[in-house]
């Protein structure tokens, strides 16, 4: 997550951020202006130049107005808006705040720079929120009191009579009655491998949020118990710690492909009055997707009587998927249907990052379910007395991405759809709403722009560990109410605007327009693109980005941003992400090009599966030469001779392959953090998008298979410390291309994590500047990534307090 604040600002100017130390009779100048400009594109989150792209609203209550993270040239406010007035103003008092915390703290804060997390708006006017890893209550007339220990009030979830707190302590299960202070401990274990309301160990965080789910009558809660017992221990060396010159050795439980043991999550259910346990009658379910669990991934709900617990069952290889239901006074369950694939999996939302897109309507005592078994992803409507369908909700050749509000009283639910409308971009949102009764679809927002609304399941992904609050629904796009909701209209070529909408899909007025300022002199949006894929029949879209100093007249080198997953898109619809970073490269002398070719998501279930048991296709090299291709002999200005490709994680892994088995196309590669081998990497993963071990080849995917066929120049970036993506991966291709008696250049971070650190974002432009382009790169510039400033910032946001932390009445 990045930060936009000036405390980021002073983080990266201490830190030598995107400033250059060589001497005065080295300069080149023009060079110098190109890494300038590429530095100050790439520090997006820092510098400030585009400020509001993204509004994330969290609802107060139910009330009618929200809140969100305002961005400024002085930092951020967190702003309140009310939706039935159009006013605004602050949350709250941040210039009394940031002089409190500033005394707890030990050092000064500003009221731009507030370290806080985890933050909780409340109608009365006072916000709960995460600091110095304690939790503090700041009220309406300015008293700042600490309210709790940060790592277990932030994992709280609190009844929906609000009278009770469900927590995570030492990897026990426990519930607080909130007026008494008073704590019972539901359940606990001694091993650490055998936890409570937790997620996955290679998942799990500290002060994330319990896996926990109350009951309306808050008479009872479902959790689960992970068990990682038998769980294969996967080793890393720590060569470089912090505090020690010996090296350390770090084990986790991580599941590999094919493994006998992998995580499981047991279903239970607490009587929190009596204490009582009931374990639910049913095998534990397998960690699935990316290991999300059946809570936390939307995989489970109450009745509404509270007698009742459903549930998925996701089987192990995602071809078969159950809903079922448990009787929660005894436990017993029994499956109400099922949905499988021979070829393939079963999808249940458009983006696996993002919990299922299922909604629960528990006054109907039904369930609307998302299925591609049309070969469209589409909603359908089942009976939860019977298991039996209702209807189908939604048809035809496009898709339905989420689901974003339901209203069982007027019997409507509203979504975000895309691909509706001929020659327009598919990867674009609309607005929709359906009739419940019949399926009547009718179109409330739609333009030539991603309509993008946040939808109940997306907060993970979008801001993480950041918005979590004790006491309320996080953040979305739709009020409670069904008033309003936010909407973000975004394109690749303009800045953002973020409106409100009435629940008639009319504009109720504008909450933020982003503010653009400071880029480089002649800067050019990034351009979109449509092309067609290598069959000459299907359409792909992409990206053209290029430098501040663009002459027509001039030939350049292309460069192909990849990234190869088959669980996301790469190409953004508005000017971040994968569209910065191929901008920052442009701005050195190149084109940038950013491609989804087939065997992605976001559109038909055959485009997806066709890296469906080769995830070697995922985005599909041969796609992305014939884009480029096309784009080369369209525009006089691009070299079509000289081109270079580079990605990261997946990327890193599809450049490799680029390397090795297209080299009469690419010239130059840069891979970072690829996982180059699927078996070495999450099961649920491999196990998911290319097949299990005993039933189909790994060893066609792995690039050490295929290391014989370099024939360029290849610079390998691993960090040491990536725990997520395992360095013997990058080894044994490394050792691949030592057997092959192949030249190649690495790079190896004894400190680096899973993330681009500012060295080796310098490490790879001055590689393309030197082997592509052909000129001398600067030596002595240093760059802050925007990971070193974050991981700077997350330093100063898990100190704590140095008083006693009580906090004052004055």
């Amino acid at each position: 997550m990045k930060f936009c604040c000036n405390l980021m600002k002073l983080l990266i100017a201490g830190m030598a951020g995107f400033t250059a130390v060589s001497s005065v009779a080295a300069e080149r100048p023009l060079m110098r202006e190109a890494y300038d400009r590429a530095a100050f594109i790439a520090n997006d989150g820092g510098n400030g130049y585009y400020l509001n792209r993204l509004i994330i609203p969290t609802w107060i209550g139910q009330e009618n107005s929200f809140w969100y993270r305002r961005e400024t040239g002085d930092g951020q406010r967190f702003t309140r808006f009310d939706a039935d007035t159009g006013t605004k103003g602050d949350l709250f008092d941040h210039e009394r705040l940031a002089t409190l915390l500033s005394e707890q703290g030990g050092f000064e804060i500003a009221a731009g720079e507030l370290p806080i997390r985890a933050l909780t708006a409340y109608p009365e006017g006072s916000v709960e929120f995460l600091a110095f890893s304690s939790m503090w209550r700041f009220s309406a007339e300015g008293a700042l009191h600490r309210s709790g220990p940060g790592a277990e009030y932030s994992s709280a979830v609190r009844s929906p009579d609000g009278r009770k707190l469900a927590f995570v302590r030492d990897g026990d299960l426990w519930v607080q009655q909130v007026d008494s202070g008073a704590e019972v401990r539901l359940a606990g274990s001694d091993d650490s491998d055998l936890t409570y309301a937790a997620k996955a160990q290679t998942q799990r965080w500290a002060e994330a949020q319990g896996e926990i789910l109350w009951s309306p009558d808050s008479r009872r809660l479902l959790t689960i118990r992970t068990d990682e017992r038998e769980v294969r221990k996967r080793a890393a060396i720590d060569f470089a710690p912090d505090d020690s010159p010996y090296p350390t050795l770090v084990e986790r439980a991580q599941a590999l492909p094919g493994d006998p043991h992998i995580p499981t999550f047991q279903l239970l259910i607490f009587n929190v009055e009596s204490g009582e346990e009931v374990s639910v009658d049913w095998p534990p379910l397998a960690a699935v997707r990316m290991l999300d669990t059946p809570i936390g991934g939307n995989r489970s709900w109450w009745s509404a009587d509270g007698e009742t617990v459903y549930f998925v069952d996701i089987e192990r290889g995602e071809k078969t998927v159950r809903l079922l239901a448990a009787d929660a006074e005894t436990g017993t369950a029994h499956e109400l249907f099922s949905e499988s694939r021979s070829e393939g999996i079963v999808e249940l939302a458009h983006n696996v990052y993002l919990p299922v897109t299922l909604a629960m309507l528990p006054k109907r005592n039904q369930l609307i379910w998302y299925s591609e078994r049309s070969g469209w992803p589409h909603l359908y409507l089942y009976d939860l007395s019977s298991g039996e369908l209702v209807r189908q909700l939604t048809s035809g050749d496009w898709s339905v991405r989420d689901i974003l509000y339901v209203d069982e009283n007027s019997g409507e639910v509203f979504v975000s759809v895309a691909g509706r409308e001929e020659g327009k971009n598919p990867y674009y949102q609309e607005v929709a709403r359906i009739d419940l009764e019949n399926g009547a679809i009718d179109i409330l927002s739609a333009g030539d722009e991603d309509r993008q609304v946040v939808g109940p399941s997306v907060n993970e992904l979008f801001i993480g560990e950041f918005e979590y609050g004790v006491g309320q629904d996080r953040a979305r796009g739709f009020a409670p109410t069904g008033d309003y909701w936010v909407e973000s209209l975004m394109r690749i070529d303009r800045p953002t605007t973020t409106v409100l909408r009435r629940r008639d899909g009319t504009r109720a007025g504008i909450v933020e327009d982003a503010e653009v300022s400071g880029l480089p002199e002649g800067f050019q949006w990034p351009e979109p693109v449509t092309l067609l894929a290598a069959d000459g029949k299907t359409q792909i879209y992409g990206i053209v980005a290029r430098p501040s100093d663009f002459d027509p007249a001039k030939r350049y080198p292309i460069i192909d941003h990849i990234y190869g997953g088959p669980q996301t898109v790469n190409v953004p619809t508005s000017f971040t992400g994968a569209a910065v970073d191929a901008q920052a490269m442009a701005e050195l002398g190149f084109v940038t090009v950013v491609i989804d070719g087939r065997g992605t998501p976001g559109r038909s279930r055959a485009f997806h599966d066709f890296s469906s048991g080769a995830v070697q296709k995922a985005s599909n090299l041969e796609d992305h030469i014939a884009g480029i291709r096309q784009l080369s002999a369209a525009r006089t200005y691009i070299d079509g001779e000289k081109v270079g490709i580079f990605g990261f994680s997946a990327g890193g892994y599809m450049t490799t392959r680029a390397m090795f088995e297209y080299g009469e196309v690419f010239d130059v590669g840069v891979a970072g953090s690829g996982n180059y081998d699927q078996r070495l990497f999450y099961h649920s993963w491999g196990e998911r998008y290319h097949g299990m071990p005993e039933e189909i080849d790994y060893g066609v995917q792995a690039t050490s298979s295929h290391a014989a066929g370099l024939s360029g120049d290849l610079l390998l970036m691993h960090g040491l410390r990536d725990f997520n993506v395992h360095p013997a991966a990058f080894f044994q291709t490394v050792q691949a291309l030592i057997d092959a008696n192949k030249p190649f250049d690495m790079l190896v971070l004894p400190q680096g994590t899973h993330s681009m650190s500012g060295y080796a974002l310098k490490r790879q432009w001055d590689y393309f500047v030197e082997k592509l382009a052909g000129a001398v790169p600067l030596e002595d510039y240093v760059i802050t990534s925007a990971h070193d400033a974050d991981a700077a910032y997350r330093k100063i946001l898990r100190r704590r307090p140095v008083t006693g932390g009580e906090g004052t009445e004055q």
